[in-house]
């Protein structure tokens, strides 16, 4: 029984592996989402589909939104659906804005105030810390 266990979880460190060094090498290559050959209104329509997915409680997909059509509202020449994709764009590094500082409070107030709260705070752990800090 452990040698299938040792299998499964050599295999999940593999695909682990994979994926950082994936990762990696993208962030190394600085690849960027091409949007040279796409039709200004195709545009548009993919900035406000990121914008309203974001809205399912995904931030990050806001902050994915805002870096990539970053330079398409802020740095080409002016076009006609630029002052919209500007708009997405700015609600959408808004939206990542707050959620970030939303996450990060309760992050912060919950590892200060994690053993004053007693059993409620162990009941919403996933991971229950040994001892007291």
């Amino acid at each position: 029984m452990s040698e299938i266990n040792s299998i499964k979880l050599d295999g999940f460190r593999s695909s682990i592996g994979f994926l950082i060094l994936f990762v990696i090498n993208r962030c190394n290559n600085k690849i960027n989402m091409d949007l040279t050959r796409v039709p200004n209104e195709r545009k548009l329509y993919l900035c406000k589909w990121y914008f309203k997915v974001g809205f399912a409680l995904l931030p990050f997909v806001w902050a994915i939104n805002t870096c990539w059509f970053f330079s398409e509202a802020f740095r080409k020449p002016a076009y006609d659906e630029q002052k919209e994709i500007k708009k997405y764009v700015i609600f959408s590094g808004i939206g990542s804005l707050i959620w970030l500082v939303v996450i990060a409070s309760w992050v912060a107030t919950f590892q200060l105030k994690r053993t004053d709260w007693g059993d409620f705070a162990d009941s919403i752990s996933f991971i229950i810390p040994l001892g007291k800090a």
